[in-house]
């Protein structure tokens, strides 16, 4: 398949979901705070039919991505490239402002091959391997190999309850008496939300302040609505509180958890959550349709679901191991995270984070992420061993580059 899709997704007309549904709400908004009720309804029709197209050109927009991009894989063996056409496509991602700068890279038996483009923030100066973004919920396969890490040294079992590593004055919440334990956690069935009531993410360019004895509280005071494990619903908080739990069991602050037990000893040096400022110049800059964002900014207690910031050079590294394509002696952890725990649905299934695509007896191995402003892919099929890793300094998605990439990257 050509690169036309890719194409296509870099235009600008990507974006008139967004805008037709944003003007839409604005006018809405203000036909509500209208006194001439008459006028006020006028408005009001307008506006919802501008939040109604921009919904459904931005679901049809999706379901273009998930057409075009779901082919046939390569098969195993064959050689994986970069191709001219694809780096012409990235270029063209970054010089028409949808993202400021992209590193694509992609692993397999032969070696590495990557490619990157664009500035670390809008004019300044040029991106490159060891360029640093927000990985965002790529972190959250970090933490599941953490967790890997401590059930293969009898430190923690998958079906531990949480409270057991609670403080004792701290309520776990329960559903007609069963516990959440871990397991429940890293494959979002535990019942909790994406983020608690009052969490201050509703302001896109607001920073997070969100600490331990508000974690403690919240626990304490949510209701369950439905059985745990028994319904996929992804949890940033509940991935947040699994690497809590893993820093307190440890005796460590989650960054020093993940320094001593992957990152040294993957020598992956450009990586990082709070203890930044030596690594501060390799920094790319997030932003939004050429609007600067705030970096994010979760307490030490939340970092495991989205805190850590890494480099292309890093992410490959990282990814080779995952893979199998290094040994270490993380090794039997790896593959504990990428066994199936629990199915999403007829295709999706996940493990300890990773999530699975599974399509014509094929099987992509994957997770995505996106903060204020960066978005991340990670992903890689386990039959051809390859894999791919995408960074962007833009709250765009890059998911349909590293799928395409993974089911075409034989093409050019």
């Amino acid at each position: 398949m050509s690169t036309e899709f890719l194409k296509i997704r870099s235009r600008w007309w990507y974006l008139l979901p967004i805008f037709l549904n944003i003007i839409g709400g604005v006018i809405a908004y203000y036909a509500l705070r209208k006194d001439d009720h008459v006028k006020a309804k006028k408005v009001l029709i307008l506006g919802i039919i501008l939040l109604g197209v921009g919904s459904v050109f931005g679901v049809a927009i999706v379901y273009l991505e998930l057409y075009m991009a779901s082919h046939q894989l390569p098969e195993a063996g064959q050689q994986f490239i970069l191709s001219d056409s694809v780096k012409e496509v990235i270029r063209e991602n970054v010089d028409n402002g949808k993202h400021p700068a992209l590193f694509v890279g992609m692993i397999d038996e032969n070696g590495i091959q990557q490619y990157y483009y664009g500035n670390k923030t809008i004019g300044e100066e040029p991106i490159d391997e060891n360029t640093i973004f927000e990985i965002g919920s790529v972190s959250k396969v970090f933490t599941s190999l953490l967790l890997a890490d401590m059930i293969e040294k009898g430190e923690v079992s998958l079906n531990d309850p949480i409270d057991k590593f609670l403080p004792e004055h701290v309520k776990a919440p329960t559903y007609n008496e069963r516990k959440i334990t871990l397991l429940d956690l890293t494959t979002h069935t535990s019942g909790l939300p994406r983020w608690p009531d009052g969490f201050p993410i509703q302001d896109i360019n607001e920073q997070y302040e969100y600490d331990r004895e508000e974690l403690y509280d919240y626990l304490a005071n949510v209701e369950l609505s439905r059985e745990i494990g028994s319904e996929y619903s992804y949890s940033n908080i509940g991935v947040s509180l699994l690497g809590h739990i893993l820093s307190l069991q440890a005796g460590q602050s989650y960054e020093e958890l993940l320094k001593e037990r992957v990152l040294d000893k993957f020598e992956m040096k450009n990586t990082c959550v709070k203890k930044c400022d030596e690594l501060r110049d390799q920094f790319g800059k997030p932003s939004l349709l050429g609007f600067q964002m705030n970096e994010i900014n979760l307490s030490d207690d939340l970092a495991g679901a989205g805190e850590i910031r890494s480099s292309g050079k890093d992410m490959l590294s990282f990814l080779s191991y995952a893979m199998g394509l290094k040994d270490s002696d993380l090794k039997n952890s790896f593959e504990l995270t990428q066994k199936v725990n629990r199915q999403i649905d007829d295709q999706i299934s996940i493990g300890l984070g990773w999530h699975m695509t599974q399509k014509d007896d094929r099987i992509t191995i994957w997770h995505n992420g996106a903060t204020n402003g960066f978005t991340s892919f990670v992903g890689f099929d386990p039959e051809s061993n390859q894999g791919v890793v995408v960074l962007s300094n833009s709250l765009i998605i890059v998911d349909d580059i590293g799928v395409w990439l993974l089911a075409h990257g034989n093409t050019s």
